[in-house]
């Protein structure tokens, strides 16, 4: 049996189980906000897009992150880019954090 007991009933026969982690989707650079992706990374699998038109992309090919990070920066308006994500059908319920 593959995934048997130990005699003492104690654990598994060195098989491990596998849990996959959380995916959040960086859009956009992520240099400004590399502190964060930092302490996330041993958390969390961490994929990036080069821009909103490449997460949705991704998202319409399959890719079902649990969370959509995004980049703030001085001259960018994120409320642009948030609303693109929520008028897709396929990210309208993913949660977006808006970073800075």
């Amino acid at each position: 049996m593959l995934f048997g007991r130990t005699r003492a009933g104690r654990g598994t026969c060195g098989v491990c189980e596998f849990v996959p982690r959380p995916v959040a989707l960086v859009i956009g650079h992520p240099a400004s906000i590399w502190h964060l992706i930092d302490a996330l990374q041993l958390e969390v699998d961490l994929l990036v897009a080069a821009d909103i038109s490449w997460a949705l992309k991704l998202v319409e090919d399959g890719l079902r992150p649990d969370l959509l990070l995004l980049p703030s920066t001085q001259d960018d308006d994120a409320l642009s880019p948030c609303n693109q994500l929520r008028k897709a059908p396929l990210a309208a319920d993913i949660p977006i954090m808006v970073v800075d």
